[in-house]
């Protein structure tokens, strides 16, 4: 793993960082980068410890096996909980835990996708969906 942002961008004030390899664990920004926004993608498995209320989780819908629209996800497609709603496609969040229901209620069970230490709120808004 890039310890470091791969787009240290001052001008907008976010970076991004990636991870993979499924037990990763993602401290953001430096001290110098407190106040920017962070964007995290991992696989499943990993951890974020530092997770606020402006920072972004970025998923793909050909990962996830598609059902999911491309940009923010919609509140219809979050719980937070561990029970899914409905049938489609849905991320539940409980407990710091994110995981992720390719059917709802259907068959299918849950994975988890990633932690985020301490339990910090999390919102559909800051979720979104890529190719």
């Amino acid at each position: 793993m890039n310890p470091g942002a791969f787009n240290a961008n001052d001008a907008d004030k976010s970076d991004v960082y990636l991870a993979t390899w499924g037990t990763d664990a993602l401290f953001g920004s430096d001290p110098s980068e407190l106040g920017k926004a962070n964007r995290y993608s991992l696989d499943t498995g990993g951890a974020i410890a530092d997770f606020s209320t402006g920072d972004h989780l970025q998923f793909s819908a050909k990962a996830l096996g598609g059902g999911l629209s491309l940009g923010t996800l919609p509140e219809s497609a979050f719980v937070l909980g561990s029970q899914p709603q409905g049938n489609q496609p849905t991320f539940l969040y409980a407990n710091g835990l994110l995981r992720f229901d390719a059917d709802g209620v259907g068959a299918k069970l849950a994975i988890d996708m990633l932690t985020l230490k301490g339990n910090p709120s999390l919102e559909a808004s800051q979720i979104s969906i890529t190719h």
